[in-house]
């Protein structure tokens, strides 16, 4: 909700502490604790810091594949995500 008004740096601040508790709770390949890593590095992005969002989107990407497979819907995602921030 908070990117949605444009807080995307307060967004992406409270995402990294969703990060480590889906990774805790969940565990970090669950498909949730890596839809959150997606979502974070959107509002990285959306925030202005491209480069990380490129970089943690790339990093993202080859963990989809390995979970969800290369075509899933999530990897494809985050490969978009990924060359998008790069640009």
């Amino acid at each position: 909700m908070l990117g949605r008004v444009g807080e995307h740096a307060e967004a992406a601040r409270l995402l990294t502490d969703l990060i480590a508790d889906a990774a805790r709770a969940l565990d970090a390949d669950h498909p949730y604790a890596l839809i959150t890593r997606l979502n974070h590095a959107h509002a990285l992005g959306r925030a202005g810091e491209h480069a990380e969002a490129a970089r943690l989107s790339a990093e993202l990407a080859a963990d989809l594949a390995r979970v969800l497979g290369p075509d899933h819907p999530h990897t494809l995602n985050a490969q978009s995500l990924s060359s998008h921030w790069s640009e």
